[in-house]
């Protein structure tokens, strides 16, 4: 075991490894330098921030945690590569590149994507309750294995908008609000309550949309229905822009009831 009480951990770059379930332990602020690579077993941040700095690699085996109040910083030219649950009741932040989170989780922090960052949630379910937020004014991606999903339970708007949260995969929503805009290539479900988008919405070819019964969508911007997307659910999608609807292939509306407030292109 690795505790960590502040300060900096530097040299010069090489592999930093805590293996046979050796835990990295993070309490104050500590600063990892030095273009190392760590690859950990578990990760846990319980106070202050943890900042990779340079081009240091963290890559935790088994699970990342985050106590509220606490944060992991990835600074310009570093890489977050999870390959264990991330459980973020603090906040997860980025400043470019990206960074991935391979085998789900239970959130009820703040990721933040800054700038041309990526933070990508690419394998098993990742279960954002009551609370968490996804911030800008970077991106986000639900990609990768094929059964990824990201549930988002109570996820409230954020302080500043994302640029785009890309999904080919599965995406749940309950009571939440985004913001920023989506593009959606995969299965975006609807499942309860009264959910937001400030932002875009897009479909892509072959995607769904899925507003359940006693449900509702709102959005803020405008809403692009992609040819060979389909509509469905019995719930309300309210349209705050435009609705553009190309021609060619057909678009199927099955259920869903669709007010528009801007024009119909």
């Amino acid at each position: 075991r690795f505790n960590f009480m502040g300060g900096a951990v530097a040299g010069t770059a090489g592999t930093f490894a805590a293996i046979n379930n050796g835990d990295f332990r993070s309490d104050g602020a500590t600063s990892l330098t030095g273009g190392n690579q760590f690859n950990l077993d578990t990760l846990n941040v319980v106070s202050g921030t943890m900042t990779a700095q340079n081009t240091t690699v963290i890559t935790p085996a088994d699970t990342t945690t985050v106590a509220l109040g606490a944060a992991i910083q990835m600074n310009a030219g570093t890489t977050f590569g999870a390959n264990g649950p991330v459980n973020n009741s603090g906040t997860f932040g980025a400043a470019d590149g990206t960074h991935s989170f391979a085998n789900g989780g239970t959130s009820n922090g703040m990721f933040t994507a800054g700038g041309t960052s990526i933070i990508c949630f690419n394998g098993g379910t990742h279960n954002l309750t009551a609370g968490a937020r996804l911030n800008g004014p970077g991106n986000f991606q639900v990609t990768g294995a094929a059964s990824t999903v990201l549930d988002l339970n109570g996820v409230v708007a954020p302080p500043a908008p994302f640029n785009q949260l890309f999904s080919d995969r599965v995406v749940n929503m309950t009571n939440s609000t985004l913001s920023g805009n989506v593009s959606n290539a995969g299965s975006f479900h609807v499942l309860n309550g009264t959910n937001q988008i400030n932002g875009n919405f897009t479909t892509q070819p072959g995607s769904l949309l899925d507003i359940a019964g006693g449900s509702m969508l709102g959005m803020s911007g405008n809403f692009a229905w992609q040819l060979g997307s389909d509509l469905s659910g019995g719930g309300i999608f309210n349209i705050g822009g435009n609705l553009s609807i190309p021609s060619g292939s057909p678009h199927i509306l099955d259920g869903l009831t669709v007010n528009v407030a801007g024009a119909t292109t």
